[in-house]
């Protein structure tokens, strides 16, 4: 590992909250053992945006911004119709009136039911590696059955349509969980855990000894968070 150099710098500013956390409270950072207000440049760059120099030098020439954006897109895409690639995640050849609504049918199913999107895939391609009991749910299995007819009408034999789902779907994904505890371990001076998640991550759609990383983290009463700038 090479050798770097960080600079932290102290500015001194008027009392004021310029950086709050999801709660409104002052981010705060223990530097050179005083505890300190924490800016981050998020909020430095808001208050750059929304100065009348900025917006004169720039006027004409600033974009809005907008939360709305995402369900725009959404709107775009849905009103043109299924996706190819969502095709290709159930593996199907062609395109069905019904296939929009089977792919919309699984992810609702998904969402009610806490489903792991990524195993959910790989139980459809036989790959599953941690036997979730949740894929005996009857609604899955009403699914299950459409599905299956769908696929009989790709008039291919089934062994392409796996092949294309396992094309399109990675078995594994860099988890939260997995990847706070590679950090902790490194932290420790322990790289093997990083090199081994990072061996399966180069070929997520291989299958090696992955269940350790399919493995969803234990539910709790906790949330997770992170942030940008981790």
């Amino acid at each position: 590992m090479g050798t770097f150099i960080q600079l932290h710098l102290l500015t001194s500013y008027p009392p004021s909250n310029l950086n709050r956390d999801d709660l409104g409270r002052p981010k705060t950072a223990i530097m050179g053992g005083v505890q300190r207000l924490r800016v981050s440049s998020q909020s430095l760059k808001r208050a750059w945006r929304t100065s009348p120099v900025f917006e004169e030098a720039l006027k004409g020439h600033i974009g809005t911004r907008t939360k709305n954006m995402g369900i725009e897109v959404y709107k775009s895409l849905k009103e043109k119709g299924t996706k190819e690639k969502d095709a290709k995640k159930l593996g199907l050849f062609g395109k069905k009136k019904q296939d929009e609504n089977l792919i919309n049918q699984l992810l609702s199913w998904m969402s009610q039911n806490n489903a792991d999107y990524t195993n959910t895939f790989c139980y459809l391609m036989k790959e599953d590696f941690v036997k979730d009991k949740l894929f005996q749910n009857s609604s899955f299995k009403k699914w299950y059955k459409e599905w299956r007819n769908r696929i009989k009408q790709n008039k291919k034999p089934d062994k392409l349509s796996l092949n294309l789902m396992r094309f399109t779907n990675p078995l594994v994904i860099p988890r939260n969980h997995k990847v706070e505890e590679t950090l902790d371990a490194a932290n420790k001076n322990d790289l093997i855990p990083l090199h081994n998640l990072l061996k399966v991550l180069k070929k997520p759609y291989k299958r090696p000894k992955i269940k350790e990383y399919q493995i969803t983290p234990p539910t709790s009463g906790k949330m997770y968070k992170t942030f940008c700038g981790t």
